[in-house]
């Protein structure tokens, strides 16, 4: 049977020939002494075979330029890589016993390039027998890791009340076990149970688990969807060849509810026993008996090699995390730490590289499209740990409600009240929508020469006149007219409405208690106050006048001042950090449909100042929020993050990712953003520290 292999290597040339396996077996005559022949196969320990290397660091002195291998090396990765890296470094070649190059193939692959949409577009009309693999091609996760779904089978089996130590690794080492025998899932559940004496119940609750939260995170991709139905439509036959563990009566109907149907015939290796690298591509060629054969998938060797091997020719494309690892997103995959940071990061990868296409499109870059696809790859993970931060602090503290004040808490406000719902939490505090504004709460505090001195020292760049409107709410018939001639100072020509001003606070401070009274606040009681990034000056202002005790949740704090005198709470206080220094960006879309707050009528009712911004502002503003909402949707009905820590540094990272994208349509508001001073009423571009901007260099 060796016969094509010794006629192979009399013509190549080759003389000093290391046999690999199967030690002690020459598989040429005794006869044929021109090949010099040596043995090797470090997982065996015999020393008295004559002519055996024992180290591949030995092969240069016997000159060895040509390896056959007896034995699979699927299990020893490290042994097959060390033999290729000896044969490139000294023009040697692998050959398999059927005489196939494997050196030579394994090379090509590893310089082939990534297929293009096009090139496998134009490669499928070439071939009659098409074959996709099923994980990371057709299907990806939205979990970072495939085993982050054992973890989560731990999470839910607590919800249940149900708690087996260790799952995730218990569940990964008897996979192990099983070796090359290519397991199903109920094998696995069943020595599962052995090994550990495990409840049947249970056993048979963690399996229906499992293949729950599989549909649960598996997402469609696509484009390579698109490539798939365009097959389907121009009558081509497909298969669907997978290594998995899920066998076929599950992973079809799985497949059906994800779009993925009309295929010819699923192979999977747990129901052949043979993975691609040892026979499945084999048998799906055996049952098809096509001419010209086109395998598709993400795995250079599984998808690559192994198809060459059996003489298929192959269109490689990337997995989502292969693409996210070429990018800064690499930083934010060491960083994750827990569940639930990579969780976020898996919903992040399965939106920006659900295309395998998509680090092709901006010369290498990562580009994004929508202001939709920015929030949500971005911005929403910081928005929801702090949505969740907040739930905590309102846990965990003794407070009769939260107060999310306007127009900053308004988003926050419906995902907070989406946990609640999201895990029926009855008895925690649902939250109140609490108007407020700087101007709003200032105005009620101007009592003493220290806050007219402080609004005046605020309002320093405004002219005299529009100062004591916009800033002291004075009507036109009660402004004087300003003679810079006259005065020295401007505090001067404001003293001189001295009266008229207090009157004015009195009344704003009024009109701001019957407004309380209105939304149900009540004398004595303890709230907590939550602002976005700031300095406090809403809350300082309230605290001065309110009849109840007031606690500050803020994301950021701003100043340089001990927040502890002010009973403020912050989640991020470095100022060094990448969202202190670029928290703006967000605040361009955490706000409301309302303008701001300008004062409240004697009725309490609140009066806003009027609208400036553009109906594409508003759009803007819709698509971030949705984002945000789709996102920390998504991320609580996977996991229950209640208790969960979510470290600064992770979202920080995250967040920081988003100063190197490339935005395709320059139209994009990202590329133009604004942020209105509501109190100044001036319109104040938003820039990246440091940077430009967000960048435009990939305009469609």
């Amino acid at each position: 049977m060796y016969m094509h292999l010794k006629n192979l290597l009399q013509t190549s040339g080759e003389k000093n020939i290391l046999l690999y396996g199967d030690i002690g077996k020459n598989i040429f005559e005794e006869e044929f002494f021109e090949l010099n022949i040596y043995y090797m196969d470090l997982e065996q320990n015999a020393t008295d075979q004559k002519n055996r290397i024992f180290s591949i660091d030995d092969l240069p002195q016997y000159h060895i330029d040509a390896v056959i291998l007896l034995k699979q090396l699927i299990h020893r990765q490290d042994i097959f890589i060390a033999l290729l890296t000896y044969c490139n470094e000294y023009n040697a070649e692998i050959y398999d016993v059927e005489g196939r190059k494997i050196c030579t193939i394994c090379n090509a692959a590893i310089k082939k390039q990534n297929a293009s949409k096009e090139e496998i577009m134009s490669e499928i009309l070439k071939s009659d027998s098409i074959s996709f693999d099923i994980f990371d091609t057709l299907l990806m996760r939205n979990v970072l890791q495939p085993e982050d779904v054992f973890e989560l089978i731990e999470r839910r089996l607590l919800e249940k009340g149900i708690r087996i130590e260790d799952f995730k690794e218990k569940r990964i080492k008897v996979q192990e076990a099983f070796g090359l025998s290519n397991p199903n899932i109920f094998d696995i559940y069943d020595k599962l149970q052995k090994d550990y004496n495990i409840n049947k119940d249970i056993i048979d609750t963690c399996c229906d688990l499992e293949i729950a939260i599989e549909n649960e995170v598996l997402v469609p991709r696509e484009e390579m969807l698109e490539i798939y139905n365009y097959c389907v439509d121009i009558g081509k036959n497909i298969s669907l060849i997978s290594d998995m563990y899920l066998p076929s009566s599950i992973l079809q109907p799985l497949l059906n509810r994800k779009g993925i149907n009309k295929f010819e015939k699923l192979y999977v290796s747990c129901d052949y026993k043979k993975l691609k690298l040892d026979g499945l591509f084999e048998i799906y060629k055996k049952h098809k008996k096509g001419k010209h054969y086109l395998h598709i998938g993400d795995s250079r060797i599984h998808d690559g090699i192994c198809a060459e091997l059996s003489d298929i020719k192959y269109c490689i494309v990337s997995s989502g995390f292969t693409q996210a690892q070429k990018t800064k997103l690499s930083v934010c995959i060491q960083k994750a730490n827990n569940l639930e940071e990579r969780t976020m990061l898996g919903l992040v990868i399965s939106k920006l590289f659900n295309s395998p296409f998509k680090m092709d499109k901006c010369e290498g870059k990562v580009s994004i499209e929508t202001e939709y696809e920015f929030g949500y790859c971005f911005c929403a993970a910081l928005i929801s740990q702090f949505v969740i931060w907040i739930y905590q602090q309102v846990n965990n503290n003794k407070t009769d409600d939260i107060l999310f004040g306007s127009r900053d808490g308004y988003m926050i406000h419906k995902l907070y009240k989406m946990l609640l719902n999201r895990y029926k939490e009855e008895n925690q505090s649902k939250g109140i929508y609490f108007y407020t504004s700087r101007k709003a709460s200032v105005m009620g505090c101007i009592n003493d020469e220290a806050y007219v001195n402080m609004v005046i020292d605020l309002a320093w760049d405004i002219a005299p006149s529009k100062m004591m409107k916009e800033f002291f709410g004075l009507m036109n018939s009660q402004i004087l007219e300003y003679d810079k001639d006259k005065y020295e100072i401007v505090h001067q020509y404001v003293w001189k409405h001295r009266d008229a001003i207090f009157e004015r606070a009195n009344i704003a401070k009024t009109n701001y208690y019957k407004y309380m009274g209105n939304i149900g606040l009540q004398i004595g009681k303890k709230y907590m106050l939550m602002d976005f990034v700031s300095s406090g000056t809403c809350q300082k202002s309230l605290m001065k006048i309110v009849p109840f005790k007031i606690e500050g949740l803020y994301m950021g704090w701003n100043s340089d001042e001990d927040r502890n005198n002010y009973n403020i709470k912050a989640l991020f206080t470095d100022k060094n950090s990448f969202f202190m220094k670029n928290y703006k960006v967000l605040e361009t879309f955490m706000t409301s449909e309302e303008p701001s707050l300008n004062h409240f009528n004697d009725d309490g009712e609140p009066v806003f100042n009027e609208e400036s911004r553009s109906a594409e502002e508003f759009d803007y503003i819709k698509q971030m929020q949705q984002a945000c909402t789709d996102f920390f949707s998504a991320f609580i009905g996977l996991l229950d993050p209640r208790n969960s820590v979510i470290e600064n540094q992770f979202t920080d990272s995250l967040f920081s990712v988003s100063v190197t994208v490339d935005i395709v349509d320059s139209k994009c508001m990202l590329n133009n953003l604004t942020l209105i001073d509501d109190w100044k009423c001036v319109r104040n571009d938003v820039k990246y520290d440091g940077n430009e901007g967000i960048r435009n260099s990939c305009k469609s």
